[in-house]
């Protein structure tokens, strides 16, 4: 027994000096040392290596056979929002704080691997039920685009119409041509979707083609860093796998490079599968999080209201960046040394581009664009549209000039030499009532003596048709001359009739004396309630003169609310305008121009299309700015002063310059082609 004692503390005396057995054991205390390791916090001089940001897009694509065909954003109830042909028109882009990790405890195996707290919209999901109800969707698409291809119609409509009467050196004349170059984009884009559109429809009902349709969800990656330069990189990623969160219970992406290679100076996390939170892994889901190169250069990320996220040069906000001002709104923005100059910021309404005050106040030139089409573009004070802009909007059609407070005030005009100025005349530039002293023997008591005594007498004038020149535009605001003091008269308009039997006596002598001298001419007749439409457009007809390159004959309307009411209202009084413009038209052969002051205009014509949108319109305005609407003269003033004619002349400008006044005499005028 002895010796079998002694035989076996020999054999384990034998046993712990072999040296492999030796290093079994130094290598499982090793190993059980990293494991250990691997679990504690990295230093704090490490920590920034760790970080990175990753920016991300989700979108979702509607796919024929795999084939991209539509792109949107989301859905909100039966809308598919940002539904476009287009793959750039996506969604807002959104910033998450990262960390580069290993694919293994405690190996280097990272890879360009970044860990990221994940995005918790049911994309999946939402997709899944966007399928159910595809067909429905698409059909609700259809009507939605056609209808807003009607609308971009109309503001490019109205868009040409200011183009064709407005030149260069009105001011505002820059912006609409640029926004018709945006609106036309705009409206080529909507018939292409509205095409692909069609394309699903037609996929989904066609059950014999065994067409595949299918609603695919998608997110695109980009990778912030600074390498150990210190200068900021960014990469494209991909997603390479979804975590479920333990211990946390938050869920993580795995995202990595396209590169699939760790940038140098990258300091790598140990990703746990047991415990992820570990390792400071968990701040990734915290109020901030940010990426520097220690030299003040950083990109910092924050959730709380007020507080910026974004580039900082110098420890200076500096390019890119978003903040949430005090009422809640989203501004994405670029800043300058510090201060924020010009951005997009969202609404419960839309969104706003331009240029912002330091307050985040939309201050400068700046585009407000709302869903259902209105659009505003110009200049902005304090949150509000001021001193100049245009709108766009379904109700109001296109609104030029200046602006106050949001409230628009109209287009000023500046009345140069540039501009085409006519006039038109009556019997009251012949004949004026005049007060003056006469002597009569008038008796007194027994005898007969001389008295002097005033009388109103009617005084004939004649009009010196060869030196007719505008030297005053009239004493009415805005009617501001600048450089000369004289304009030329480029057109005439006579009155020739009223209602039925009403004749000016001076028509003929004045419409012959004026072609003698050159003019232009127009001819207008003065409508009555009174009598039949179509016999004073009867009455017009035989007396008027209608001869080649004469302007368009006018209806000049001017009834009173309480005459319009007692032939039976609005409707009535529109019926009636139409019988004579088309009995006019009909044998003159070119439309004739409606005549009526602003206020009439807007009561009674701003929601009749046969008139508003089927005739040219020439108003009588006598403020400081220029009418709201379409229209091919506007009368300045009722008492301007005109070299060779006695007493107060309408004073009216045509609506363009010289070019376009061209285009007129060609295309409009009686004879044209």
């Amino acid at each position: 027994m002895g010796i079998e004692q002694n035989n076996t503390m020999a054999k384990r005396r034998k046993g712990i000096k072999n040296p492999l057995l030796w290093a079994a054991i130094a290598a499982g205390l090793l190993l059980a040392l990293l494991l250990i390791l691997s679990y504690l916090p990295v230093s704090e001089k490490n920590l920034p290596n760790t970080k990175a940001v990753v920016e991300y897009h989700n979108y979702y694509t509607i796919d024929i056979d795999g084939k991209e065909t539509l792109f949107f954003s989301g859905r909100d109830a039966n809308t598919l929002l940002g539904l476009s042909s287009d793959s750039l028109v996506r969604t807002e882009t959104r910033l998450r704080g990262a960390c580069w990790v290993n694919k293994y405890a405690i190996l280097p195996s990272c890879h360009g691997t970044l860990l990221m707290s994940a995005d918790t919209t049911p994309r999946d999901t939402l997709a899944a039920r966007t399928q159910k109800i595809l067909e429905t969707l698409m059909h609700e698409a259809a009507v939605s685009l056609r209808d807003r291809e009607r609308q971009l119609s109309d503001y490019l409509e109205d868009m040409q119409y200011y183009l064709s009467v407005h030149s260069v050196q009105d001011e505002g004349y820059d912006y609409i041509s640029q926004c018709n170059g945006r609106m036309l984009d705009r409206q080529a884009l909507t018939i292409k979707t509205l095409d692909a559109v069609m394309q699903v429809d037609s996929a989904l009902s066609d059950e014999a083609t065994r067409t595949t349709v299918t609603v695919t969800p998608h997110t695109d990656f980009k990778v912030y860093y600074y390498d150990e330069k210190g200068s900021l990189q960014e990469e494209p990623a991909k997603l390479l796998a979804k975590i479920e969160g333990r211990g946390d219970n938050k869920p993580y992406w795995l995202v990595q490079l396209l590169s699939e290679t760790t940038p140098e100076g990258a300091k790598a996390r140990t990703r746990h599968r047991i415990l992820p939170a570990m390792n400071n892994i968990g701040d990734l889901s915290g109020n901030s999080w940010g990426i520097g190169n220690g030299k003040g250069d950083s990109l910092a990320l924050n959730s709380k209201k007020g507080k910026f996220s974004g580039f900082f040069a110098g420890g200076k906000r500096q390019g890119h960046g978003r903040i949430t001002d005090t009422k809640g709104r989203t501004i994405y923005g670029v800043w300058e040394k510090g201060t924020l100059v010009s951005g997009r910021r969202h609404d419960k309404n839309g969104v706003y581009e331009g240029t912002f005050d330091p307050d985040g106040k939309a201050s400068g030139h700046g585009i407000y664009d709302e869903p259902n089409g209105r659009y505003y573009e110009g200049h902005w004070q304090n949150d509000k549209r001021n001193v100049f802009g245009f709108s766009l909007s379904a109700a109001k059609g296109m609104s030029v000039g200046e602006w106050k407070d949001d409230v628009y005030l109209g287009e000023r005009v500046v009345y140069t030499a540039d501009r085409i100025y006519g006039i038109d005349i009556s019997k009251y530039q012949h004949e004026q009532k005049k007060l003056v002293t006469t002597k009569a023997k008038v008796k007194q008591g027994r005898k007969m003596v001389w008295k002097e005594r005033k009388i109103t007498v009617n005084k004939i004038y004649r009009i010196d048709w060869a030196n007719l020149r505008i030297t005053s535009l009239g004493g009415h605001k805005g009617n501001t001359l600048t450089g000369r003091s004289e304009f030329p008269v480029s057109f005439v308009y006579i009155k020739a009739t009223e209602g039925t039997t009403i004749t000016n006596g001076y028509y003929n002598s004045d419409y012959a004396a004026a072609r003698r001298h050159g003019f232009r001419v127009g001819t207008y007749h003065f409508f009555s309630l009174r009598t039949p439409a179509a016999d004073q457009a009867r009455h017009f007809l035989n007396t008027a003169k209608f001869n080649t390159g004469d302007f368009p004959p006018v209806l000049d309307v001017e009834p009173t609310g309480d005459m319009i009411r007692q032939i039976g209202g609005k409707d009535e009084l529109v019926k009636r305008m139409l019988t004579w413009l088309r009995i006019v038209e009909k044998r003159v052969g070119v439309k004739p121009i409606i005549y009526v002051s602003q206020n009439f205009a807007r009561k009674w014509l701003l929601d009749v299309p046969a008139i508003r949108n089927g005739y040219q319109v020439w108003i009588a305005r006598y403020g400081e700015y220029k009418p709201d609407f379409k229209l091919i003269y506007w009368q300045l003033s009722p008492n301007g002063k005109v070299k060779g004619i006695t007493g107060d002349v309408d004073i009216n400008v045509f609506n363009g310059y010289g070019s376009q006044f061209e285009e007129f005499k060609l295309t409009k005028c009686i004879g044209a082609k």
